[in-house]
């Protein structure tokens, strides 16, 4: 950046804006399977780094900018002060920014050198928890798929009504206490999800159980010649809320993934029964959560990428992979034990680094920041 501090801002337009944050990246890197070398001939090309924005807008926070993705390619690039705390938090996309073999750097500024050159110290036993972490969100994703191809969700909503239960059967039918009945009987509430059933003998009032599915319940007010007082339900019900609103979330869920996944991934998951690329990120994160721990340093260029390529092709069974993650999370936790990492981030060295980039990009100098501040 050049000029008055105070005149280098941000275009509005967001053409202008991808061209800006361009020429203030201080550092641009190869992301994703390119990197881990594990890509295939169709893989996507992923790039990540870190730019500068204006004195302005970092200063005020009317406009920030944590991070920018360009329009037509995969690159997302994040702002100074946005990446660095996830840097000390020890986020994996983030570290392996800092990480990336040096044929795989695409730009790189002496601000940028100045990251790469404290990079170890900032890697902290906090890695332990977010390399495990992340790995977690893969393996959910893994099971729950997996569940799901093994057991599909019905074309049909889940309704309110298959969400009753019977809490107490006043009539003679003993059927009634494990079965409630959908027909013939209309509702009253009784408070909270509680509702009392009494016969609907001659179809005078709407059927508790609505065409919709949802719950139909009648304001006791409502019942011609009877005191509210005097009402005895034929059976007391409960409406189970939390459980109709896990099922349905869960429904409404697994159509997304149906509809939405790629088809790459469908006939991936079909023909294995799991996400073969989910496992291979399970276990490269956990594989190098234990080399950080033991080792002080991030390999993003995987020199075990046959071995994950071989994860990526199914070579694995599902149950393979659950008891391989479930290993490797316990060697992470041995290893974090006996770690000579730091258990906190060096905040200190963070907040300096920072503002040595900050200075020398916007070309502030102390006597500088003395005068600005005199003049507001």
């Amino acid at each position: 950046m050049n000029g008055s501090i105070m005149e280098d801002i941000m275009p509005k337009d967001g053409n202008l804006q991808e061209e800006y944050i361009k020429n203030n990246t201080i550092i641009r890197v190869v992301a994703g399977s390119h990197a881990y070398g594990t890509n295939l001939p169709d893989s996507d090309w992923d790039e990540r780094g870190v730019f500068i924005d204006s004195f302005e807008r970092i200063a005020l926070p009317f406009e920030k900018i944590e991070q920018f993705k360009f329009k037509n390619d995969d690159v997302v690039l994040y702002e100074l002060s946005k990446f660095m705390p996830l840097l000390l938090d020890q986020n994996p996309n983030i570290l392996e920014i800092l990480w990336t073999k040096k044929s795989d750097i695409l730009s790189i500024t002496s601000g940028g050198e100045r990251l790469k050159a404290f990079r170890k110290d900032f890697l902290t036993k906090r890695i332990k928890d977010s390399y495990v972490g992340y790995a977690i969100s893969q393996l959910n994703r893994i099971k729950g798929h997996n569940k799901w191809i093994n057991n599909p969700k019905s074309v049909q909503e889940p309704c309110e009504v298959d969400f009753v239960s019977v809490v107490w059967n006043y009539t003679e039918n003993k059927r009634f206490n494990k079965i409630v009945p959908k027909e013939g009987y209309f509702a009253i509430g009784l408070g909270g999800n509680h509702f009392g059933l009494l016969k609907n003998s001659e179809g005078q009032f709407k059927n508790w159980a609505g065409e919709s599915g949802k719950i139909a319940v009648i304001d006791v007010g409502q019942l011609p010649g009877i005191n509210h007082m005097q009402v005895k339900p034929d059976l007391i019900v409960r409406f189970n809320e939390d459980l109709y609103a896990a099922e349905r979330k869960n429904w409404k869920d697994y159509w997304g993934w149906k509809q939405n996944r790629n088809e790459k991934r469908a006939e991936m998951e079909n023909t294995h029964g799991y996400d073969t690329k989910h496992a291979m990120h399970l276990i490269r994160l956990l594989k190098t959560g234990c080399e950080v721990l033991e080792c002080g340093e991030i390999l993003v260029d995987r020199q075990d990428k046959d071995f994950l390529l071989d994860i990526r092709n199914g070579c694995f069974s599902f149950e393979e992979i659950i008891s391989m993650s479930q290993k490797l999370t316990q060697q992470v936790e041995q290893l974090a034990k006996k770690s000579n990492l730091p258990n906190k981030p060096n905040y200190a060295l963070a907040k300096e680094v920072m503002l040595s980039i900050y200075k020398e990009t916007w070309g502030l100098d102390i006597k500088e920041q003395k005068k600005l501040s005199v003049k507001l």
